[in-house]
């Protein structure tokens, strides 16, 4: 294992390391799960025990099928303009305490915004692994792991960790997706699923 080493990857996934939108924050590194999510229509199992089910084992910084929340905006940063001038007067009218509570309602967004896809893809808590307890994924069809990397790429910009998409797959890496997207085409769907290991 070669954790947090940018240099390092392996598997089916073309990790963008050279790509200064990307800062390495020096943590444990990214991998990227493909997950098939059976559709509420289809009957996949006609016995109970065939799912997939896994410990949440990183934490989940996005998929290529959810898009995360808008980006948050902190207080004071608007868009000038009418509307804009007129929320900075409205702000001058706040007394300070409300103006700390417009603050921290602003990082409960962000917080939110990195784990919006929790309550997507777990739905149960089990007891070990802290306070919390660890979360247990939802029924799947199926779950590969494609490839691992000790690079965590973050854009600065868009507060956002990279997150993989098809384009970001390998030739090997595609043809897993498109033989699994073929295989379960009306009973799921597929998510590729981008990880922090922290």
């Amino acid at each position: 294992m070669d954790r947090g080493n940018p240099n390092a990857r392996s598997g089916f996934v073309n990790f963008p390391t050279s790509d200064p939108r990307y800062k390495h924050t020096g943590e444990g590194g990214l991998f990227v799960r493909l997950v098939v999510v059976p559709t509420r229509d289809a009957d996949f199992m006609v016995c109970a025990g065939g799912e997939i089910r896994f410990l949440a084992d990183g934490v989940l910084v996005g998929d290529d099928i959810n898009e995360p929340p808008a980006k948050p905006v902190p207080p004071g940063k608007e868009k000038q303009g009418a509307v804009g001038r007129a929320l900075s007067s409205l702000r001058l009218l706040f007394p300070v305490h409300e103006q700390a509570h417009k603050w921290q309602e602003y990082r409960d967004r962000i917080a939110r915004r990195q784990t919006f896809l929790t309550d997507v893809y777990f739905q149960e808590s089990i007891s070990g692994g802290g306070p919390e307890g660890r979360r247990l994924s939802m029924d799947l069809l199926a779950a590969i792991t494609l490839g691992s990397t000790g690079w965590a790429g973050f854009d600065e910009a868009e507060q956002l960790y990279w997150r993989c998409r098809y384009e970001h797959l390998t030739e090997p890496g595609r043809q897993i997706y498109d033989r699994l997207r073929d295989l379960y085409e009306g009973t799921g769907y597929l998510a590729l699923q981008t990880w922090l290991d922290r």
